[in-house]
């Protein structure tokens, strides 16, 4: 047979395979040849139910196949001991026939044993977005409880939904322009004019910008002015005056909480000195 060539893969009842055991024992082989025909049989029949039962792992059946390979030659030696008990149970095992019932599975591995955890694979679970927009994606089609389009007699059942992440670019500033609808009576010029609702504001500038644009300033370090070239390239003008007005009005609203810090900073221990020249 060639190596690239599989073997035939015949199934046989308990009947059939007791049958050719007998046969090969009534024939005129020598006894040699009649054990190693009788071990290659009980091996065909063992070897898949003791995968299909996890009776033996994988690691187990390469050893007892191809025996003891370079990997563990590697591994530092054992105590005298140990060795001695190996080869003990060594000798045992070969002189004693081949049975299925004497392979035992592993046993759980000691604590020191205990492999450290695989690494993972680099990349951020969806869990890290906390600030994001969520959408629900649902099947028009069908719903739980309804049969499976598979005409297999089930019900369909709701599972744990997949999540997928998309991050899209947005300008610092969002413009949101609205357009109000205006009436205006032909006879006596009265003017009707559509109710602006509540989540649009009264400010032009909201809080959460304002707020946003301080932290450009004070904390990324971006100058008014590339603020407002980079903004004007985005089609949002931002003159430096307005980015000044605006980030004044957040120190105002955060000027009660200034004299705490003073306070915590004069009763402080370490002291940094700051020699950049935008502070």
């Amino acid at each position: 047979m060639s190596g690239i060539e599989l073997p035939k893969v015949i199934d046989k009842s308990e009947a059939d395979i007791d049958a050719a055991i007998t046969a090969i024992k009534a024939s005129d082989m020598p006894g040699s040849t009649q054990d190693f025909a009788i071990s290659c049989i009980k091996l065909a029949v063992w070897l898949p139910r003791a995968l299909l039962e996890q009776k033996i792992k994988l690691s187990n059946l390469r050893k007892l196949i191809f025996g003891l390979g370079g990997r563990n030659k590697k591994k530092p030696e054992k105590s005298e001991q140990a060795d001695t008990t190996n080869s003990t149970k060594n000798k045992e095992n070969e002189n004693t026939p081949f049975d299925a019932k004497s392979v035992q599975p592993e046993t759980p591995a000691t604590t020191n044993e205990i492999s450290k955890p695989k690494p993972g694979h680099g990349r951020l679970p969806h869990s890290a977005y906390i600030n994001v927009t969520e959408h629900q994606l649902s099947i028009a089609e069908y719903k739980a409880g309804d049969c499976c389009p598979m005409l297999c007699g089930g019900k369909l059942y709701c599972i744990e939904p997949g999540v997928i992440v998309r991050v899209k670019g947005q300008n610092l500033a969002a413009v949101h322009k609205y357009w109000i609808n205006k009436l205006r009576c032909a006879l006596c010029s009265y003017m009707i004019v559509a109710t602006v609702p509540n989540h649009v504001g009264n400010e032009k500038y909201d809080t959460a910008f304002k707020a946003i644009l301080a932290l450009q300033k004070y904390y990324v370090a971006v100058p008014f002015n590339r603020q407002a070239y980079f903004q004007s390239l985005l089609g949002v003008p931002l003159p430096a005056s307005t980015q000044w007005q605006l980030i004044e009005e957040v120190g105002g609203a955060a000027l009660l909480v200034f004299p705490t810090l003073e306070r915590m900073a004069a009763n402080g221990e370490l002291v940094h000195n700051d020699d950049t020249n935008v502070k």
